[in-house]
This record gives C-alpha cells, sequence and structure tokens, in this order.
C-alpha cells in the first residue's frame, strides 16, 4: 500500500465544509485540477460519478464511507494498473476548530512502486486544494 495524507485547521464549522463536499458539482471552485466533476443521483455511500482532471481523461469513481458531516471517500479502480486509488476526506472536532484531513491511498499488487511512481502527481496540488476549500467555506459562513 502506498499513502499519502495532509491536515490543515480551520474556523469554519463541519457543516460549511460538508455543504462543499456534497456539491459536486463546485468542486472545481476548490479544487483547480478539477475540471468538472458529476455524481450519479445523492451524495451517499454507493453513488457513481465521474471526474474530469486536467490532461486526463474522465475518471469514474464510487463514493464510499459518506458519514455525513464528517467523512467520505470517493474510490476509482485503475484495471489496466489492477490497483485501486482512494482519495479520503475527513471531518474532525478539534477544540474550537474544525481539523480537515485529505488523503490519498493506493492498494493492489505493486502499490507501493505505483505510488511512488504516480503518487505525487496526484498529491501535488492536495495542501494548495485544502487551503482554497476553507476559504470558500468561510465565505458562505
Amino acid at each position: 500500500m502506498w499513502n499519502y495524507e495532509h491536515v490543515i485547521f480551520t474556523t469554519s464549522s463541519p457543516t460549511s465544509i460538508w455543504n462543499l463536499y456534497q456539491d459536486i458539482s463546485r468542486w472545481s471552485k476548490w479544487d483547480d485540477e478539477i475540471i468538472e466533476a458529476h455524481l450519479e443521483g445523492p451524495f451517499t455511500t454507493g453513488s457513481i460519478g465521474t471526474l474530469t482532471v486536467l490532461n486526463q481523461k474522465p475518471s469514474t469513481f464510487t463514493l464510499k464511507g459518506v458519514k455525513e458531516n464528517r467523512s467520505f471517500t470517493n474510490v476509482m479502480l485503475i484495471d489496466e494498473l489492477n490497483i485501486q486509488i482512494s482519495f479520503y476526506h475527513y471531518i474532525n472536532n478539534a477544540d474550537s476548530q474544525t481539523k480537515i484531513t485529505h488523503g490519498v491511498s493506493i492498494s493492489g499488487p505493486h502499490a507501493k512502486e505505483i505510488g511512488d511512481q504516480i503518487g505525487p502527481l496526484l498529491t501535488k496540488n492536495i495542501p494548495h486544494s485544502m487551503d482554497r476549500l476553507v476559504k470558500l467555506a468561510g465565505e458562505t459562513e
């Protein structure tokens, strides 16, 4: 397995962050590598969506572990590499602040080697996108 994680803290409420997460059509507002995102159905476990990222063809993902105001993971299966890429998002209360965690894990045969190759490309924008997420949440409160 290969893993990456980034954490930030904000005074924005978990609900404000969650509202931005579940409005998938606006993911490109806080993650500038996303060109567009669509979800078939509600923002719940098992829903399937499509994500188009800069310089990539559209990818299909499935929402897993959706817990309102707390967490969700979007999971992509890359059959040609025989791997699963999970983008996880957690919201926790931390004293008087909200702790936000975004991470990426790659699993499957040779996940460590594949992660070492593609992981930096998948994760390079995460700190910046989280800063934008927090800024946007603050603007909507």
